[in-house]
């Protein structure tokens, strides 16, 4: 077994063949260490503690927006002293810090579902990536790959991303006067780098590529410092370079052990709930943001009307700026807020997601409406 395989625990999928000289080591230097997975581990631990920092009120008790528990019997707590600490141990204890910082977060996401946001999940799993825990590299690579090739995907099956985001994406790219590049490249470029990594042969052009889509739509859409989209970019980009480029996962020839026929089976099946577990969203089972909705323009939108029919999403809007971050935009969260805080009265109204043909029948896809009976 090589020392690669060793170092991630994932004997079966790569490197038991893998020369080890493409590697760096933790005793390399500058970017020598930094291309390597403990490099990576220090680069995501940054990123993660970042995102946090910046959206710090959104792990805090609040009133606006507020704290929205999957059950109503749970606290509330401030999440972010210990979520921010946790990533520390990360890189004191690999293993055990990787388990602990992800019960931490799952149970800051469940005591308050406004937190539901793709950028921790993402790092978290990567970080997961980084250790020596069986299948773990397969973890880092098909994450990656499912996000690239779901996100393409599911723009190019929405409705709203063509006259609303793209746009917008190439007017930042400096290109508005031809926002077609933006609304049929785009999503082709991701579901095409999605391809690449699944296929052993072409996973290191998708690492290369990855790394450049990433750093570029960090320059290219002026991403701000204070974004917490900007440091989940920093940490896709270079797990993108480390876990596919400089050290591509290969499969190992498959001697027939049972050893092996058990990791084979582990392999695929950890690859299949990545792949398919997004489709969930589209029966409703799924929050869009952590299905690779992203920059799609198809969640729902939703707006508050008083007796005198006068509306206004004034709330959502104040509160995403309020805490750094975009309110989860799925009906479910828009009516329990709504039921929590609403005025007799009032009347909430939800709009249909956007989804094209032939997944424009799929779960919350018509408008609905919610009224206030508080006396």
């Amino acid at each position: 077994m090589s020392e690669a395989a060793v170092r991630t625990g994932d004997r079966f999928d790569h490197n038991s063949t893998a020369s080890t000289r493409s590697v760096p080591t933790v005793r390399g230097h500058g970017l020598a260490f930094l291309a390597s997975l403990e490099g990576l581990r220090v680069v995501l631990v940054l990123c993660q503690a970042a995102m946090i920092a910046q959206t710090w009120r959104l792990f805090s008790v609040r009133t606006l927006p507020p704290n929205l528990p999957l059950w109503s019997w749970l606290p509330q707590l401030d999440m972010g002293p210990v979520l921010l600490a946790s990533p520390v141990l990360v890189l004191v204890r690999p293993r055990v810090g990787v388990v602990v910082h992800a019960a931490l977060l799952a149970a800051a996401l469940g005591l308050d579902q406004m937190r539901l946001q793709p950028e921790w999940v993402s790092i978290a799993i990567l970080l997961v990536a980084t250790t020596s825990f069986r299948q773990a590299r397969t973890l880092g690579w098909g994450h990656l790959a499912s996000l690239w090739l779901w996100a393409g995907c599911n723009k190019a099956m929405s409705a709203g991303f063509v006259p609303g985001v793209a746009p917008s994406v190439a007017h930042d790219l400096g290109i508005a006067s031809h926002p077609e590049v933006v609304a049929w490249g785009l999503p082709a470029l991701e579901i095409t780098l999605g391809l690449l990594a699944v296929v052993p042969r072409t996973r290191r052009w998708a690492g290369l590529i990855g790394f450049v889509m990433h750093t570029g739509a960090i320059v290219g859409l002026h991403m701000r410092w204070d974004w917490a989209i900007l440091p989940w970019n920093v940490g896709l980009a270079w797990a993108s370079l480390v876990l596919l480029f400089v050290d591509p996962a290969r499969r190992a020839a498959y001697s027939g052990t049972p050893a092996d026929a058990r990791q084979l089976r582990q392999r695929r099946l950890l690859l299949a709930v990545l792949f398919g577990y997004p489709a969930l969203a589209w029966f409703g089972a799924l929050d869009l943001y952590l299905a690779h909705h992203v920059f799609t323009g198809d969640a729902a939108t939703a707006s508050v009307c008083d007796r005198r029919g006068r509306c206004s999403t004034f709330g959502p809007l104040v509160s995403g700026a309020a805490v750094k971050a975009p309110i989860p935009p799925d009906r479910r969260l828009f009516e329990l807020w709504f039921r929590r805080d609403c005025r007799p009265g009032e009347t909430l109204h939800v709009t249909a997601r956007q989804f094209r043909w032939p997944l424009d029948h799929t779960a919350d896809t018509s408008p609905s409406q919610a009224t206030c009976f508080r006396a």
